[in-house]
């Protein structure tokens, strides 16, 4: 579960809720801008595409943050418990310092309005989102290749070379 999911929710929810048939770029984007925001105020502008006889275009159609947000929120449902499990059979010394210091939430899904807010009251712990979070997978595998001697233990049954 992770953000291709949540944009592909948010994808059917568009076509099915409200007839807009978007592409993956578009969905992506609503997804990002209604984030967690259930309280109504304010609505996100989706282009959709039209064919009515000759005339062929685009226009656009006001979805209500909070009309996308609870479909994000249910699509979120499997990575909360998902957490809380791995919670559960974390070791004490380790929950500890996850408890203290809080969870550090990466990748393109921590770009979602209000995740941290979110994530922070149904977990009731605190929670970091990185700067510039979509970059963190790369930047990590880009660390990992230029430091590969340090990492190369934690490789040594899946890599050959």
């Amino acid at each position: 579960m992770g953000g291709d999911d949540l944009t592909a929710r948010v994808q059917r929810v568009l076509e099915m809720t409200f007839g807009v048939e978007t592409g993956w770029e578009e969905s992506m984007r609503a997804t990002i801008e209604a984030g967690m925001d259930t309280s109504g105020d304010g609505a996100i502008m989706v282009k959709r595409k039209y064919e009515s006889g000759e005339t062929a275009g685009f226009r656009e159609v006001k979805v209500p943050y909070g009309a996308l947000a609870e479909f994000i929120r249910q699509g979120l449902e499997p990575v909360i418990d998902g957490i809380v499990e791995v919670l559960e059979e974390t070791p004490p010394e380790l929950y500890e310092d996850i408890f203290y210091r809080g969870l550090f939430v990466t990748g393109g899904v921590a770009r979602l309005r209000g995740l941290n807010e979110y994530l922070s009251s149904r977990l009731d712990m605190k929670i970091t989102v990185l700067e510039e979070p979509h970059l963190s997978v790369v930047r990590g595998l880009g660390r990992i290749l230029r430091e590969f001697a340090s990492f190369r233990q934690f490789f040594r049954h899946h890599v050959t070379f």
